[in-house]
């Protein structure tokens, strides 16, 4: 958080409010919150040339900052509980009382905190979103949608879309259904106790598409939002899905703090048991997968309902891991220091 925080203030160049700013910093420096997945659309932010939006959405993050001003030079989206509002302009921040109001060029958007998170007042008419509540403190969410999500975007949906207000009313019955068995997969992951807090810092929200769209996906742009397939899975495939989309979301989080690969520097291989290619940098991501299903199966293996099916899940992806990951990672030359410890750190938890 710290390094972001920096990063902003640097891109700022004293653009905007410094008191202002060190108000989010005295804030954020003392929050037990520091690592929300806001952070990472605030490092893009950064990355894009955009300081302003980026001290918004921390700002936005943070309950105890009341209010907060700064002219955003380039349009922009930010994220707030689900909502994905744009702004542009000189844009204000104010809350009290459970009441926010974000005020900009392209209009205000008012809400109000409902059962810990903030939710539009007004729901929009004709809008095809509906949220669900889930029984379990995080993921707070689960947005089930019409669209499909399109891969190498994610999602399309979200873009200049705002999410309704939360509703208990069924969403349609396939999304119905498929909520359940997301619950029923987080019941299973709350029975870990290695894994029961384990999703609560990288996924906010669930975004239930289509049956046909990719198993399970996250996005840099859009932290603590995974989107989700509407296949009929079954709860430990649904688990492995939840599992690896929250995997990618660490690893980004990782590399926001440290280099895993050598900057501009990349090795490919070849997977036998795939007869396909690979590189590195999807290796280590695909380990990461392999080894956190490995060791969840193996704990909830005695809770669920057909323990022998999670040992095979367990058992498929020891294989996996050793087979697709474990000779382009051992001898590669690319991965840094900190690329090398997490490697090893990886094939020794489940040694």
């Amino acid at each position: 958080m710290r390094r972001v925080l920096t990063n902003i203030r640097r891109a700022a160049g004293g653009r905007f409010n410094e008191l202002a700013f060190a108000t989010i910093e005295k804030t954020v420096n003392t929050s037990p919150l520091n690592w929300r997945p806001e952070i990472g659309i605030a490092a893009a932010a950064v990355g894009r040339g955009d300081p302003e939006l980026a001290a918004l959405q921390i700002a936005l993050a943070y309950d105890d900052i009341e209010s907060y001003e700064v002219p955003v030079s380039t349009a922009g989206c930010v994220y707030l509980d689900g909502s994905i509002i744009r702004v542009s302009g000189k844009s204000a921040l104010e809350r009290n009382d459970g009441f926010l109001k974000l005020s900009s060029s392209e209009g205000a958007q008012e809400f109000i905190s409902a059962s810990g998170m903030w939710v539009e007042q007004r729901s929009i008419p004709g809008d095809d979103w509906r949220i669900q509540g889930l029984g379990f403190s995080r993921p707070r969410y689960c947005i089930a949608s019409g669209h499909k999500a399109s891969s190498g975007i994610f999602p399309s949906v979200l873009r200049n879309k705002t999410v309704t207000s939360p509703s208990m009313s069924s969403v349609d019955t396939g999304g119905s259904e498929r909520v359940a068995e997301i619950e029923n997969a987080l019941a299973l992951l709350c029975d870990s106790n290695a894994y029961s807090g384990w999703l609560s810092g990288v996924v906010d929200g669930i975004l239930v598409t289509p049956s046909g769209t990719s198993p399970g996906s996250s996005s840099p742009e859009f932290p603590g939002l995974i989107a989700v397939g509407r296949d009929d899975l079954g709860v430990l495939r649904r688990l492995e899905q939840l599992v690896g989309a929250a995997c990618q979301q660490y690893l980004f989080q990782l590399s926001l703090v440290y280099a895993l690969i050598d900057a501009g520097r990349e090795e490919v291989a070849y997977v036998h048991s795939r007869r396909s290619y690979t590189t590195v940098r999807r290796a280590l991501a695909a380990a990461h997968e392999h080894v956190n299903i490995i060791l969840l199966m193996n704990e909830i293996e005695k809770s669920c309902d057909n323990p022998g099916a999670a040992r095979v899940r367990a058992e498929r992806r020891r294989v996996m891991l050793m087979s697709e990951c474990n000779h382009v990672l051992s001898g590669s030359a690319v991965l840094t220091d900190e690329g090398r410890y997490l490697w090893d750190r990886l094939i020794a938890s489940i040694e």
